[in-house]
């Protein structure tokens, strides 16, 4: 909206809209009337807001699960935990969109948005759709608007990420376990 060069004065429920979208996920019913009265005031309130906590299945006795399944010449058993698999993601997600939806945390859940996809862990196997979730929930969440040096570290030695980057594989190339067995000639991952 320029006219002449200059630009016009925009209105309250404009600077309400361009708020919701810039720092959310866009305004839901009643977001811009609610907003609308300060918008910037709105964008500095949502700073002092916690994450919603989330409640994620036990990572760890989901990754059991799934070894003792695959450990298994049970087709059948194999199939059902990775269908568990499947449906941890699904409802991970589901949950995410409905957080993201409820507009009230919005800018939080955008900030979580944004250092889940800047600290990914694809969901590339059944071991990281039992870790993911956990990942974002204990890793992600309890640390998004704490310093980047705690976020780091939780996301550093989160299982999910170390799965991810097939840091489970690696060991020292001088250490005990680089010279029995099968591991022999394995050593530091180069992720």
């Amino acid at each position: 909206p320029y006219a002449g060069g200059a630009r016009e004065q925009e209105t309250p429920v404009a600077d309400a809209a361009h708020a919701l979208a810039r720092f959310g996920y866009g305004a839901g019913p009643g977001d811009l009337r609610r907003v609308a009265g300060d918008p910037r005031g709105w964008a500095i309130e949502q700073l002092d807001r916690k994450p919603a906590a989330v409640k994620a299945p036990d990572a760890e006795k989901r990754l059991r699960a799934y070894m003792r399944a695959r450990a298994k010449t049970d087709d059948a058993m194999k199939k059902a935990a990775k269908r568990d698999a499947r449906r941890n993601v699904q409802s991970f997600i589901a949950g995410k969109i409905q957080r993201a939806a409820s507009g009230d945390r919005a800018p939080v859940e955008r900030w979580v948005d944004f250092w889940a996809n800047h600290f990914t862990v694809a969901i590339k196997s059944p071991f990281l759709a039992a870790a993911a979730p956990s990942f974002e929930a204990d890793a992600l969440r309890p640390n998004v608007f704490r310093s980047f040096r705690d976020l780091l570290g939780a996301v550093a030695r989160h299982q999910a990420m170390l799965l991810y980057l097939d840091q489970a594989q690696s060991i020292g190339p001088h250490t005990p376990a680089a010279r029995r067995g099968k591991r022999r000639n394995r050593g530091l991952h180069e992720n």
